[in-house]
């Protein structure tokens, strides 16, 4: 019996077609083998190194994988095998479909269902004609728009509106904001206005205070001196009071500094009997100064070496003196205010 297993020979072996085994082993031949049409030899040198280290116990080297090269081999067909059918018994399916046959004409169905298939039923649709009525066009004016309220019934929007009375429901009453605080420092209302007004008042009385400062300092000096000096009400821009207020028997001076520069001015007031006249004959012209005299409100200023002025009022000699380099209108205006 020949052997009917596909077999491929490559290299001297012989191997399975179908699942590459090897089958049988041959020697190396120096034959020719056919593959794909090229002839080649395959020869198998020896290598005296190889078997010299193979013989010493060493490991050789790995050789590379004899697996079939299915790329350059066609893969066998199998021919179907020719299996007989079996005849398939419909009997089964005969007497089901018989018996659904006869179940389906016992039941019941409805006339008016098209799909049972009745043919002795008939519908005919009916349709209605409306009159049409032509339009005619009419010479009269349109008529006036009614005015009159629609009912309240007919827009329950407006019912409502009607009568909604929450606009005269009285205002909620909003909680105090110094009730709040007081809620929060676990305080009661009252102490907590006693006690907002005394700071109010304390501030408020130690602004006026630290103003009336100077005030109160000038007036202490002029009573212990026994002059009836006063504080200006008005000073030039950039000039603040410097310094404490000084006092002598008869004397009080305090000075005036600017706040950007070292410029400064000193107001003297000093207990004297004499007048305009007097003032000029023993002050002015002793001392050969170039002056300009003003009136003003009734005082005759003398206005000296550019920057310095005197006069005298009411028992009181006034001197302004310093390097200010203050103009006149600025001297008089220091001397309307003392």
């Amino acid at each position: 019996m020949a052997n009917s297993q596909p077999t491929i020979q490559l290299n001297g072996n012989l191997y399975d077609a179908k699942t590459g085994r090897m089958l049988a082993s041959s020697a190396p031949q120096a034959n020719p083998v056919a593959l794909d049409g090229v002839i080649k030899k395959f020869v198998k040198k020896s290598n005296p190194k190889r078997s010299k280290v193979a013989s010493h116990g060493v490991h050789a080297k790995q050789h590379r994988s004899k697996t079939l090269a299915r790329s350059a081999v066609k893969r066998p067909t199998i021919e179907p095998k020719n299996i007989p059918k079996d005849p398939i018994d419909t009997s089964a399916h005969a007497t089901t479909d018989i018996a659904r046959q006869k179940r389906a004409h016992q039941i019941k169905k409805n006339r008016f269902v098209s799909r049972f298939g009745f043919s002795d039923i008939t519908i005919v649709p009916k349709f209605a004609s409306l009159p049409v009525k032509k339009a005619t066009l009419s010479s009269q004016k349109p008529s006036s728009i009614s005015t009159s309220k629609p009912s309240p019934m007919a827009n329950p929007v407006l019912a409502a509106i009607q009568n909604a009375t929450s606009h005269n429901e009285p205002k909620p009453k909003r909680t105090p904001i110094h009730h709040k605080v007081a809620k929060k420092l676990r305080v009661s209302p009252k102490t907590l206005n006693i006690a907002a007004s005394a700071c109010a008042i304390l501030l408020i009385g130690g602004f006026i205070a630290i103003q009336n400062i100077p005030n109160l300092a000038v007036k202490m000096a002029a009573s212990r001196a026994g002059v009836d000096a006063s504080l200006p009400n008005y000073h030039p821009s950039g000039f603040a009071l410097n310094g404490k207020v000084e006092y002598k028997p008869g004397q009080v001076s305090f000075a005036y500094k600017s706040r950007t520069d070292e410029r400064q001015f000193n107001i003297i007031q000093t207990a004297s009997s004499w007048n305009s006249d007097a003032l000029l004959d023993n002050f002015i012209n002793t001392s050969r100064r170039t002056y300009q005299t003003y009136q003003d409100k009734g005082k005759t200023i003398f206005v000296y070496d550019d920057s310095n002025a005197t006069w005298v009022d009411g028992g009181v000699w006034y001197q302004i003196e310093g390097n200010s380099s203050l103009n006149s209108d600025q001297l008089l205006r220091l001397a309307s205010s003392l």
